[in-house]
């Protein structure tokens, strides 16, 4: 496939990779797939595991690809929506697995494809799962889902957009050389990346997409535009492990039917960052300062008042425990250190840094910067960690 002169949201090497996999076909087997049909069943796309449908989003990710493009491994937006939609439609769905094992794609219909995962989410319970690779558009597409399961040697993240622009300085094979003349009122329809003003269009071009995908990160991670930017990877890959420390998926699971065991099991139909969560309870049953509620109705007696208080409470320990539990599960921690946070009241944050703490003491130094500290304080940390080991 020629992705040349297009804004890409994907691993670099991996359009080679795929033609270096399709070039290695022969001429007879090439012959024989071409008899084929190059149309594929949207309806046999959908994998069913009880109520849960797995919907695979793999290869490198484009539209309208032909029959050649789809023995090289490239993947169509469109099949991946038809699949999504067939789930959406079918009654006996209750949950949706987005399976992904993609360096990404094309960055246009990422978003479009983003946006509309959000909008079903609404509808049922859909949620991305990572065993091999969720990067770049794949990542993005992944972040709008409720929640991102990984393995701990998934490869997550490639923030960021990429173009190549051919420029030929040798003649073709037929011997002819092309120039290109650009009409005076549109000097920028096809600029020469060669020339620091040519440079520059481009930059601003991917710039901008970048800025996009940003942003759309931000607000489906729940997290702010920075923090994406500082700690996102700026381009890098994790692994899952990784990736947890930096808020990039939610738990990082042993494999593929643990995930299943717990959408099972329904604990997975909770809103993302369960941390950022508001509590409703305690929002709705707000009193102002002169006796009246906000919407102008009288206040409640003292009755109504403790039972909403209590309420509350309870709501808040229920999450404050579900919090707890869920970091224990993840960092695979005894079941004692589980009842003892919850017996002492101990709060989530102070859990996950205990449990972080614990997990560098266990041998495994962290040598990525932490979330909210700078390379020099993590290097000073990690050092200091090694010398205790030793």
């Amino acid at each position: 496939m020629n992705m040349k002169n297009q804004v890409l949201l994907m691993m670099p090497g991996a359009v080679e990779s795929a033609t270096a996999r399709f070039s290695s076909l022969t001429a007879p087997v090439i012959a024989e797939l071409s008899k084929r049909s190059a149309a594929r069943d949207p309806r046999t796309g959908m994998k069913m595991y009880g109520n849960t449908a797995v919907v695979d989003v793999y290869g490198p990710l484009s539209t309208n690809i032909s029959f050649y493009e789809f023995i090289m491994g490239y993947n169509d937006y469109n099949w991946v929506v038809a699949d999504l939609r067939n789930a959406l439609s079918d009654d006996n769905v209750k949950n949706i697995v987005l399976n992904f094992d993609s360096p990404g794609g094309r960055a246009m219909e990422m978003f479009e494809f983003s946006n509309l995962i959000k909008s079903a989410a609404v509808e049922k319970n859909i949620v991305a799962w990572v065993g091999g690779m969720a990067c770049s558009a794949a990542y993005g597409m992944a972040s709008a889902c409720k929640r991102i399961y990984s393995t701990s040697a998934a490869m997550v993240g490639s923030i960021g957009t990429y173009i190549e622009i051919p420029v030929q300085e040798k003649p073709d094979q037929d011997g002819n050389k092309y120039i290109t003349v650009t009409s005076t009122d549109s000097p920028l329809k096809n600029p020469d990346p060669r020339t620091e003003k040519g440079l520059a269009a481009y930059q601003k071009q991917v710039d901008s997409l970048t800025g996009q995908f940003i942003e759309m990160l931000a607000a489906n991670r729940n997290v702010s535009v920075e923090f994406v930017r500082e700690q996102f990877g700026q381009g890098t890959v994790f692994t899952g492990r990784e990736a947890l420390d930096h808020k990039m998926v939610d738990e990082v699971l042993s494999g593929f039917d643990e995930l299943l065991t717990i959408l099972n099991q329904g604990s997975a139909n909770m809103s993302l960052n369960p941390s950022a969560k508001v509590n409703s309870a305690a929002k709705a049953n707000a009193v102002s300062t002169d006796g009246a509620q906000p919407g102008g109705h009288p206040a409640p007696n003292a009755e109504e008042i403790t039972s909403a208080a209590v309420q509350a409470a309870l709501a808040g320990e229920r999450e404050r425990i579900s919090a707890l539990s869920e970091i224990c599960v993840t960092a695979k921690s005894p079941a004692d250190i589980l009842a003892k946070a919850i017996s002492d009241g101990t709060s989530v944050d102070a859990l996950r840094e205990s449990v972080l703490s614990a997990r560098v003491t266990n041998q495994q130094i962290n040598t990525h910067a932490a979330i909210g500290s700078s390379p020099e304080e993590s290097h000073e940390k990690n050092v200091a960690a090694m010398a205790k080991l030793i």
